[in-house]
């Protein structure tokens, strides 16, 4: 329990939480074991789920192009835990590895119980990811 609450704790997502409010979501969190060659998100796939990527390097690709790839501490499919949104990429584990599952529905009643800490560490994310995108495109 302690590697799941220190990689959540770790990830820009839930950084700004406590460490009781850490332990919750990792309680709904499971660990999977990831096959070489498995696809973990297939683009256009409904989401209901988060991953925090534990060992291994993951590719990203849109439409069949590679567009990024996402290693150790990353988190994959983060706004799902929000809404129902279909998957913008396919994200492939050419060589295996490990990652923390967090469902949905085992996330919801956790974040219902601690909605203002939780929403403002998940908005302070988005932002920066927003801005860190916009900067991108800017060139």
């Amino acid at each position: 329990m302690d590697d799941i609450v220190a990689a959540l704790g770790a990830t820009d997502l839930f950084s700004g939480l406590s460490d009781r409010q850490l332990k919750l979501i990792a309680q709904a969190t499971k660990e999977l074991a990831i096959a070489d060659g498995t696809v973990l998100i297939e683009q256009g796939q409904n989401m209901t789920h988060m991953s925090v990527i534990a060992t291994g390097e993951a590719v990203v690709t849109v439409d069949g192009t590679e567009v990024g790839r996402v290693g150790p501490g990353d988190v994959i499919g983060e706004l799902s835990l929000i809404d129902e949104a279909n998957a913008s990429a396919t994200v492939t584990f050419p060589d295996g590895g490990r990652v923390w599952h967090l469902a949905r529905t085992g996330f919801i009643p956790v974040w219902a119980k601690n909605q203002g800490e939780i929403s403002t560490s998940m908005l302070m994310a988005v932002t920066k990811k927003l801005r860190e995108t916009n900067s991108r495109i800017a060139g």
